[in-house]
């Protein structure tokens, strides 16, 4: 039976793919033991395409303010 996704359990799943990445196992035995891993799978693909911003890191985020820098600096 499907079991609807809430916006809570969307934010976790967020940031458990930030923090574990896309080790699908662990986050269904630590976080979604009552959903598969298919829907854990599936859920994250929909999310990643409506919310793409989701998944930017603050370490990736850095990364590119950096390279934001080094290509301003080159064209002024």
């Amino acid at each position: 039976k499907y079991i609807k996704w809430n916006l809570e359990e969307e934010n976790k799943l967020v940031d458990a793919i930030l923090e574990y990445g896309q080790n699908w196992n662990l986050i269904f035995i630590k976080l979604f033991p009552q959903r598969s891993v298919s829907q854990i799978q599936n859920k994250y693909y929909m999310i990643k395409r409506i919310r793409p911003e989701e998944f930017i890191s603050d370490e990736q985020e850095k990364q590119d303010e950096l390279v934001y820098k080094q290509i301003r600096k080159l064209l002024l």
